[in-house]
């Protein structure tokens, strides 16, 4: 019998005898397995990654071929469904993967229970050794759970899924089989991992948390390797991010009409459901005509991180500003603030805080607290009214209220100054709120009007900032009042 550990061995003219077998009637189904045996031999000492793949599909078909000439081959079965587990994770065929995976396990409850009949006592299974046969349904066991986990968003138990799937995995030639990690299954297995989490980056910094805290004892060889593939990975990762992110304002000019768009429905799923929106599609066409004229080099057009954190405040500040245009003065208490006769049935004056109080529990429904500070202290020297952080980059909502009529120029003018100097340590871009409690007779603003973009450059100071202002109509009336 040839079995699966025989790759030390010479066996062209033995494998010339089974060949012949496989036309003998009764030795056809064992001539079969032989050559799977050789087959999976040839893969595990392959010197490059198609070798490999292809002595393991030969396998697979030299285990079906022994089934189909003789079904009670329990052995045959096994192997072909853990081979057949290998060969659909490598191709992807996942539902196939959950198929051979069901019925390998009916075939190793058959398999446990051929092994503990006493009869069968000390003798090799069928050319290979029952360890062998357990390593092999250990192996494919496993691997069919992490096939299920790499496609899982989220690991709800990060360290068993890395330890005892993907580590499992990663490490099986050496740990499992015994062979060369440099040949074979591993030339295989490992870039597909490595794919997968090069996919997925919740699953690349749960493994790279994992492996700096895996104590010093138990960093093997395949420790180190997987060290190495998960920070190219991550190097690969953010060069790519760089140049993806460096937009044609940089490298060839002002962005596309097209690119910006894209920044938007990147953003958030949110807003790209309000771009049917005319009032919003002229808002974007107001920032697109703000970065095409000011030739800068804007953070949130350069940065990843500037520009994720940039166009998601942005989306929930226009989101904001419509809900409190849309909203009826009966709908909830915490925007009653927005209307003429609050004053007078409150008895209190209306102020700054009713709009900071409003957005910041607006914002709270879509900003986990990290993200999210309610008057922020010592930063750059002061207290912001709101503060917004995404990883390493910081911006602040500045609010002010006015009682008298000013103009989006004379409002920049009266107070950029104040909220451009909270960024002088971070991005050039924040947003300055207005509740505007000018009494215009109840009337409205345009949602279009109420949105602008404005480049600031304080004295002495070479670097611009972008000012996103955004107003909120106070001294409002209901629709129905004005006809009256």
């Amino acid at each position: 019998a040839i079995g699966i550990l025989s790759d030390h061995v010479k066996l062209d003219e033995a494998i010339e005898h089974i060949e012949y077998l496989k036309d003998v009637h009764g030795a056809k189904e064992e001539a079969c397995l032989q050559l799977g045996f050789k087959h999976l031999s040839e893969g595990f000492i392959a010197a490059n990654r198609d070798d490999a793949i292809r002595e393991f599909n030969q396998a697979e078909k030299e285990f079906e071929a022994s089934i189909s000439y003789g079904e009670g081959r329990i052995d045959a079965r096994q192997f072909y469904n853990c081979v057949k587990i290998l060969n659909n994770f490598i191709s992807g065929a996942d539902g196939q993967v959950e198929e051979a995976t069901r019925l390998l396990q009916e075939t190793n409850f058959e398999y446990l229970m051929l092994i503990n009949n006493e009869e069968v006592g000390d003798r090799q299974i069928l050319g290979c050794k029952s360890l062998e046969s357990f390593q092999w349904m250990l192996f494919a066991s496993r691997l069919a759970d992490l096939n299920n986990s790499l496609k899982e968003d989220l690991w709800m138990n990060a360290t068993r899924t890395i330890e005892q799937e993907l580590f499992f995995i990663y490490s099986v030639s050496r740990s499992i089989f015994k062979r060369d990690e440099t040949k074979g299954i591993s030339q295989v297995l490992r870039p597909l991992i490595c794919d997968y989490l090069s996919e997925n980056d919740y699953q690349l910094r749960s493994v790279n948390k994992w492996l700096n805290e895996v104590n010093v004892s138990d960093r093997d060889q395949s420790w180190h390797h997987l060290q190495k593939d998960v920070l190219y990975i991550s190097t690969k990762k953010k060069d790519k991010e760089l140049k993806d992110t460096v937009i044609h304002s940089v490298l060839k000019g002002n962005p596309s009409h097209d690119e910006i768009n894209n920044m938007f429905i990147a953003s958030a799923a949110v807003f790209s459901q309000q771009l049917d929106s005319p009032a919003v599609g002229v808002i974007k066409e107001n920032l697109y005509k703000f970065i095409t004229y000011h030739d800068v080099d804007w953070d949130y057009l350069k940065h990843r991180e500037a520009q994720n954190l940039f166009f998601f405040a942005l989306e929930k500040i226009i989101v904001f500003t419509r809900l409190r245009k849309n909203i009826p003065a009966d709908s909830n208490n915490r925007s009653k603030y927005l209307y003429k006769d609050y004053e007078l049935l409150t008895g209190t004056t209306t102020k700054e805080e009713n709009l900071q109080d409003d957005l910041y529990s607006n914002l709270s429904l879509s900003l986990v607290s990290p993200n999210l500070n309610y008057e922020s202290r010592k930063h750059t020297g002061g207290r912001v009214d709101i503060k917004v952080s995404f990883r390493s980059v910081n911006t602040v909502i500045e609010l002010k209220k006015i009682d008298l009529y000013y103009p989006d120029e004379k409002i920049i003018e009266k107070y950029a100054p104040q909220a451009s100097t909270y960024q002088v340590c971070d991005a050039n871009f924040c947003f300055l709120g207005v509740l505007d409690n000018f009494d215009s007779n109840g009337k409205q603003t345009d949602l279009r009007d109420c949105i602008s973009f404005h480049k600031w450059s304080p004295t002495n100071n070479s670097t611009p900032y972008t000012i996103v202002l955004f107003r909120i109509q106070g001294k409002r009336v209901s629709p129905s009042t004005l006809s009256k």
